[in-house]
């Protein structure tokens, strides 16, 4: 984990098996938390190459400098519900967690967060291997149809679900105002409350996630899984079927697809936009090439109903 406002330096590993192939003697990695400072760095000369992650609020400035900017997808803003929420039972109703999807509207959201075509509004995540993007817009926005879902499942009077900060960017802090904002227009209230232990994390709701990584099968083993310590649903018996299949199967991509477009159907997770990541290049560098990540994924808010 790196140090905000911390540095490191990096040497060449002398046991390379290609040592004509490393082109520096040395890097060093400043971790500057803030894009308008690492901005700011670049001009100055003290970086050479910036990552800004997904906050594309620099990239005008960036290119009026004379900054060359590179972008890749990375991954996706998703709310992750959780049926085993103790303090409710809301969520173990899929007529609950379909009325959330409904009420989000994805494009505004996206631009929010990712101005300048930095986010792209889906309801599937972007998975790169089993990629299906005629399937996206299976939940299209419908405030009305959300509050019937909720009248429907014995919400009409609303629903308020907690919600703890945990290390949101103001990025996050933009998309989680935008989110409260949509659902309170159908009747669900966030209410933010702090962080207080990592316990907390899987006693709740679920969580508004920065998901970075690209892969159905990592999505299943963290959250899906049966007997997964941190898993946030009873064994879904299809889910299983399909992941069970997946992995014997010689070409599995048709069930990696079939089971990302259930996952998504359910409202296991609420995906909001997919966000690339954006890069910074002066002109000392050359031959940058850059792509996104495969796996992992960075928690960045916790959901509770209460």
């Amino acid at each position: 984990m790196s140090v905000p406002n911390s540095s490191y330096v990096y040497v060449p590993n002398p046991y390379y098996y290609d040592k004509a192939a490393v082109k520096y003697s040395r890097v060093i990695e400043d971790i500057i938390p803030e894009p308008a400072s690492e901005l700011a760095a670049l001009q100055a000369g003290q970086l050479n190459f910036a990552y800004v992650a997904s906050d594309s609020s620099t990239v005008s400035a960036a290119r009026s400098a004379g900054l060359k900017v590179e972008s890749a997808p990375i991954g996706a803003y998703q709310l992750l519900l959780n049926e085993k929420d103790p303090s409710t039972s809301a969520l173990t109703n899929s007529l609950v967690r379909e009325a959330i999807s409904y009420a989000l509207d994805r494009p505004a959201l996206a631009q929010l967060v990712g101005p300048g075509g930095y986010a792209e509004a889906t309801d599937l995540f972007p998975v790169t291997d089993i990629s299906d993007p005629s399937y996206a817009g299976h939940f299209t926005y419908d405030p009305a149809k959300a509050r019937a879902l909720l009248a429907q499942a014995g919400y009409s009077n609303g629903l308020t679900l907690n919600l703890a900060l945990i290390e949101a960017r103001t990025q996050d802090q933009t998309m989680f105002n935008g989110v409260a904002q949509e659902l309170k227009a159908v009747g669900i209230t966030l209410n933010p409350i702090n962080y207080t232990s990592p316990s907390s994390i899987f006693s709740n709701a679920g969580y508004l996630l920065t998901t970075i990584g690209n892969t159905t099968q990592v999505q299943y083993s963290s959250w899906l899984s049966a007997g997964n310590p941190v898993t946030t649903w009873p064994a879904d018996s299809y889910m299983v079927s399909l992941y069970n299949k997946a992995i014997r199967a010689t070409n599995p991509v048709p069930d990696w697809r079939q089971m990302l477009q259930y996952e998504s159907q359910e409202s296991y997770f609420v995906t909001i936009c997919s966000v690339s990541g954006i890069w910074y290049v002066t002109k000392s560098v050359q031959g940058v090439d850059v792509t996104g990540p495969r796996i992992g994924a960075v928690l960045i808010n916790e959901l509770s109903p209460s």
